[in-house]
């Protein structure tokens, strides 16, 4: 076990720190990028960078998708990282 920074109280401790491979299916991973593009569609960047037409057939097509059941063809490594508090003696 090792401390996990300086920047947290010094009583709290990294307990797990380990990447893990997760394999959405093409639906999953295509309805949480329409979430994403929901939200920042509309920001002053992405407006001024993408055309109107771009950005409308990235959301169109990622709705296309969000019914695929396939698997396998996305595959991520995520950081799962747990943090434990320890109390001084």
């Amino acid at each position: 076990m090792e401390k996990a920074s300086e920047v947290w109280d010094a009583d709290l401790w990294l307990e797990v720190n380990r990447t893990t491979e997760v394999r959405p299916s093409t639906g999953q991973a295509a309805r949480m990028f329409s979430m994403n593009l929901s939200n920042w569609r509309h920001d002053r960047y992405v407006e001024a960078t993408y055309p109107p037409g771009h950005l409308e057939r990235l959301a169109t097509e990622l709705d296309g998708r969000t019914g695929f059941a396939e698997t396998g063809r996305i595959v991520w490594q995520m950081r799962q990282i747990a943090l434990r508090r320890h109390s001084a003696p």
